[in-house]
């Protein structure tokens, strides 16, 4: 997961033992870059959490995002907090989406996408003049080769 707030930038890489080698070789650790999705979900979790947000919004590109973060999800059924799902639609034009998170003061946005799809919607917003330190941006993909320019 990589998560950016004002150009900063946390890679996700977790070191555990591995159950299956650990019976046969105790000294061998496997090294995952690969979150799991229950990983990304409560990862999410605690920066909204840590960053107080009462209020957020999950864009998810595919249909499969709702499965994908369902640790997420269920988080907010037992809290105050209240989380927005928005699906992009087959014109994969995430502007609408954008002005209803605008119009609706949600300064949380949570992106479930490819790289191709993220830099549209980091595109789309900043054309909308939603880029400001007032918008906090968490990306749930590790596939951000891509480097944004976010002016």
């Amino acid at each position: 997961m990589v998560f950016i707030r004002f150009g900063s930038m946390v890679p996700y890489v977790k070191v555990a033992p591995e159950d299956i080698l650990k019976v046969q070789f105790p000294r061998f650790t496997t090294l995952d870059m690969r979150p799991t999705n229950t990983d990304i979900s409560l990862a999410v979790a605690g920066l909204l959490t840590f960053f107080n947000s009462t209020t957020s919004c999950l864009i998810c590109a595919q249909a499969d995002c709702l499965l994908n973060l369902e640790q997420l999800l269920r988080q907010f059924l037992i809290s105050k907090e209240t989380l927005s799902v928005r699906m992009l639609d087959d014109s994969n034009d995430p502007t609408p989406l954008l002005k209803e998170i605008r119009d609706d003061k949600t300064a949380t946005i949570i992106v479930d996408a490819n790289a191709t799809m993220s830099h549209i919607i980091l595109e789309r917003a900043s054309e909308l003049g939603m880029l400001s330190v007032y918008y906090t941006y968490i990306f749930t993909s590790l596939n951000l080769s891509t480097r944004f320019d976010c002016r």
